[in-house]
């Protein structure tokens, strides 16, 4: 069996260049229509959010809440880069005990490392005034993510089979397919990381 690596594939020189370009590809980066919606789910979400912070007045149980939902979190980010992990083997993985399959034991050493980072994360905005915006705040996150994985997960593999290694913190600088999904050029990142910052910062 194959060892399953980490969830981007790269794409080979011969293959088409990018379409994504410009920053402009992902626009617009909030929806048009329904906005008057949006905000009222928006303020029933922060009402109800208040309320819940309101009701828990013990900060055991506040922290046993977060690690559920930084697992929940874990979980459902993993599924949608194609990665399913279930709940149980998360929680396996917590208490260092890991699959014999090696695809599910890399699923769950990427659940560690997202739950690690959440953590990491949480400290770091509780402690300094963060832009999370910002470029530099998403390669650190990128950083401290590939970093909490082993060196043998820091790789992609073209469809040749070429590797090419991750660096904790740096941009891509080659060509990747995630999934169905065409990425931007990657000498375009610069710019959409800018643009990013600029309207949602």
């Amino acid at each position: 069996m194959l060892k399953k690596k980490i969830f981007i594939q790269i794409t080979t020189m011969s293959d088409p260049i990018s379409i994504y370009n410009e920053p402009s590809a992902m626009e617009p980066l909030l929806p048009e229509s329904d906005r008057g919606r949006l905000a009222e789910l928006t303020s029933d979400i922060l009402q109800a959010a208040g309320k819940l912070s309101g009701s828990v007045h013990s900060s055991v149980v506040r922290e046993k809440i977060a690690d559920l939902v930084r697992e929940m979190n874990c979980y459902y980010s993993n599924l949608i880069e194609g990665h399913k992990t279930t709940p149980r083997e998360i929680e396996l993985a917590m208490k260092a005990d890991f699959s014999s399959n090696p695809a599910e034991r890399d699923n769950q050493k990427l659940g560690l490392a997202h739950i690690e980072v959440e953590k990491l994360m949480e400290q770091r905005l509780a402690n300094e005034r963060v832009d999370v915006y910002d470029p530099e705040f998403v390669r650190w996150i990128h950083q401290e993510f590939y970093r909490a994985l082993p060196k043998s997960m820091r790789e992609a593999k073209t469809q040749s089979g070429k590797v090419y290694p991750i660096h904790p913190g740096e941009l891509r600088d080659f060509m990747v397919d995630v999934g169905s999904h065409i990425p931007p050029d990657h000498q375009s990142l610069p710019a959409f990381l800018e643009r990013f910052h600029s309207f949602y910062g």
